[in-house]
């Protein structure tokens, strides 16, 4: 499932405990991690000058959240309750907005649906940046490509097949139609050896 929203104001730091609790539940916040526990939950958050932050309990982001030095959260959850849970959360201008993939059981999806629709209520569509890549050296040169766009650039949506594609989609469609029709911008992951 893919999830975009937003929202005219950030989230106060109750209302992003409550929403982190509605999607990965209050016991999470600890951000358990294997072998210790089933679950691997991570928190993280990246500043203003790109640098990532990686957070040990879900308290060690409150601080910088409430300094307003996050420019963004990634919250990834593995196993439980979602098989695979993956949020990007950016606070700042030009509107707060979140990006959600996840897979995982119909109920728990559904939940998850409610919960952010009601924190982000407003659709979002900034403008869109393209990543192109074909073979390996490249997608590693992409990936950390769409990180810095995705860091630098709060207000776009960043296109990068291997996270913006979920199971069931008609990847021809999804990437030229949704993708690179739609861009303002694109960039060529090319790597000659």
């Amino acid at each position: 499932m893919h999830l975009r929203g937003s929202r005219t104001e950030p989230l106060l730091w109750a209302e992003l405990e409550a929403l982190f609790d509605d999607l990965l539940g209050a016991e999470n916040r600890s951000l358990p991690k294997w072998p210790e526990s089933r679950a691997a939950v991570t928190v993280s958050w990246t500043d203003a000058q790109g640098v990532t932050h990686d957070a040990d309990h879900l308290e060690d982001l409150r601080a910088p959240y409430e300094e307003h030095a996050t420019a963004s959260i990634a919250i990834g959850d593995l196993v439980s309750p979602f098989s695979q849970l993956n949020l990007a959360y950016w606070p700042g201008p030009p509107r707060p907005r979140i990006v959600w993939t996840a897979n995982g059981q119909v109920d728990v999806i559904d939940r998850a649906i409610e919960a952010l629709t009601q924190a982000f209520p407003q659709p979002y569509e900034g403008p869109l940046v393209f990543v192109s890549w074909g073979g390996e050296k490249s997608r590693r040169i992409a990936e950390v490509l769409t990180g810095l766009l995705e860091a630098k650039l709060p207000g776009a949506d960043v296109f990068f097949a291997p996270n913006s594609l979920e199971p069931g989609d008609d990847p021809s469609k999804r990437m030229i139609d949704e993708g690179l029709l739609r861009a303002h911008a694109g960039s060529d992951c090319a790597l000659s050896v």
